[in-house]
């Protein structure tokens, strides 16, 4: 399974800055075409970072969306594969994956529960956190696709696994293409860059 990184670069003057102010930095990953969830946020960097992940995921429900509040999965999470299915039963009890894996890169959820959304947790170091939760209350079939492309920003409020509807700051972008593992990104006089 191959290994991603992203490399946050911050000038050692903003870095000050950044701390003094008591900004967090924030990195939201790709889901379904929207960034809505941090999946990690928090005031433990310095002026060089790197974050490591693997392509592992966990599905799971949850209440509804709510954008400020933290991510709480209301039903047992259960791991899932590219290709796979989990169903959530009239009970809410969430099944485990099924089906054959393949390389499309998108899981689903059958919901035989009724109204309520679901959520999508991805490896993050050593850990499984919060990426993305249906905007909308789902009936029926919900699909996913977590793509390798990620927002980087600085907020004040904003922390891991926080429900968002846009970053709270000037944010970069860096997508993962072919077979670049390894992505670098620069913060320096406010202003993000992409190294190459």
């Amino acid at each position: 399974m191959a290994e991603y990184s992203l490399n946050v670069q911050i000038d050692p003057e903003d870095l000050q800055t950044l701390k003094e102010s008591k900004y967090n930095l924030c990195i939201a990953r790709k889901v379904n075409g929207v960034y809505n969830v941090v999946w990690s946020g928090d005031a433990q960097y310095l002026a060089n970072n790197k974050f490591s992940w693997v392509d592992e995921y966990q599905v799971f429900g949850i209440n509804k969306f709510k954008a400020g509040a933290l991510v709480k999965a209301s039903t047992n999470p259960h791991d899932i594969e590219s290709g796979q299915t989990c169903e959530m039963n009239d009970a809410g009890v969430m099944s485990d994956a099924f089906g054959s894996t393949d390389t499309t890169g998108k899981f689903k959820i059958i919901n035989k529960f009724g109204k309520v959304s679901f959520g999508v947790n991805a490896k993050f170091g050593d850990v499984m956190l919060p990426i993305f939760v249906t905007p909308t209350t789902v009936l029926g079939t919900a699909m996913f696709e977590p793509i390798t492309a990620f927002q980087v920003w600085f907020s004040l409020e904003q922390k891991t696994g926080t429900m968002i509807l846009s970053a709270d700051s000037e944010v970069i972008q860096v997508k993962y293409q072919g077979k670049a593992l390894d992505r670098t990104v620069a913060y320096k006089g406010g202003k993000w860059s992409v190294q190459h």
